[in-house]
Parts: structure tokens; sequence; C-alpha cells
């Protein structure tokens, strides 16, 4: 199974390295570059976003999970309004 981990910190990575040991394929959302390295050494496919710019919530992966995330975050509170 491909799980989106949207917002890759120290809990997010954990939970993600928990997820890799499974057998799942994880893809983990971060701004730092440093971070996406720190990702990749341990089974997570980094991918670099911020997820308040709309621009870059179009490349999220375009599976059921990068889906999920973009809908999610467009019925949001502030969806539509400027960040």
């Amino acid at each position: 199974m491909t799980i989106l981990v949207a917002g890759c910190g120290w809990l997010g990575r954990a939970v993600g390295v928990a997820l890799v040991a499974r057998g799942d394929r994880v893809v983990g959302v971060t701004r730092s570059g440093a971070n996406a390295g720190t990702m990749e050494g341990r089974g997570i496919e980094p991918h670099r976003c911020d997820l308040n710019d709309p621009s870059d919530l179009a490349r999220l992966p375009a599976d059921d999970a990068g889906s999920a995330v973009r809908q999610r975050l467009n019925q949001g509170p502030a969806a539509g309004a400027a960040r």
C-alpha cells in the first residue's frame, strides 16, 4: 500500500519508519531539504512540498493518497482563502 505522510517531522518520520517496516511504500511531505535526506535514509520517499502553497499541492503524487490530501486541504476552513 502507498501511504502519504503529510508532515514528516519527528512524529511523522517515526510513523513512516513503522509503515516501511511493515512493507508499505511511504511518501513523506517535507519543506526541508535536510529532512528529505533523513527520510531517504529511513526508507521514506521524500516529497518536497509546502501544503500551504496551491502550486505545490498540484505536485503531490497522482495516486489515491495524494488525491485524498488535495481534496481535504481544498475543503478545509481556509479553502480558497489567500494564505
